[in-house]
């Protein structure tokens, strides 16, 4: 709350009123009597808004307070530490992505092999006709193909995984670097204190 004029309401308006009967004699008087009485309005209403001004200055700088001394904190802005949590969000995103694609090209390079090896022992089968074992030894050998792509591709996205995992180590470590608080600097030992008491001690010796 805002303090008190140094003269009181109740203060003035007694000489506001003792002042009245003067100013109805003394026509001289009126001036003076509104002087004094438009001080005290000014005084209070200028005490009001300084107070006010006050209150609304020290709110507004209280979050930019807040922040710088987050910053002083932790060595990192909240800006900086947000940014690095999407990073991680989308590493993490693309991480789950991969696995899946090599999860699926694991099986399906499995699968390509499984079919190869069933056309094969078809081909090899004595009583199949020759155009039915041609067919086979065509179909086992594009399944074949089929399988050494998919393993291919396979490897590339394990690579791709691998990188991931190493982007999304460092974006870990970022974090945490930047959660640390931000070491003080050591105190300075007051030398040159030490050394001027050390002399006044033994001039006085």
């Amino acid at each position: 709350e805002p303090e008190e004029p140094a003269e009181s309401f109740s203060s003035v308006m007694n000489d506001v009123f003792s002042k009245v009967g003067k100013a109805v004699e003394n026509p001289a008087a009126r001036g003076s009597l509104l002087d004094d009485f438009m001080d005290f309005v000014e005084g209070k209403v200028s005490g009001n808004s300084a107070a006010a001004a006050d209150k609304k200055s020290s709110a507004s700088s209280s979050p930019a307070d807040s922040g710088d001394r987050q910053r002083k904190a932790t060595g990192a802005s909240a800006a900086d530490l947000e940014w690095l949590q999407v990073q991680k969000g989308d590493a993490e995103f693309e991480k789950q992505q991969l696995e899946a694609r090599v999860a699926h090209l694991k099986e399906s390079c499995a699968a390509a092999e499984r079919l190869a090896d069933a056309w094969l022992a078809r081909a090899s089968k004595n009583y199949v006709e020759k155009d039915v074992k041609d067919q086979a030894i065509a179909r086992e050998k594009a399944l074949r193909k089929e399988a050494e792509r998919l393993r291919s591709r396979y490897f590339d996205v394990k690579k791709e995984l691998v990188d991931v995992d190493r982007r999304l180590s460092k974006i870990s470590s970022d974090i945490d670097a930047a959660s640390r608080p931000s070491s003080a600097p050591p105190p300075q030992t007051p030398t040159s204190t030490s050394s001027t008491s050390s002399s006044s001690s033994s001039s006085s010796s």
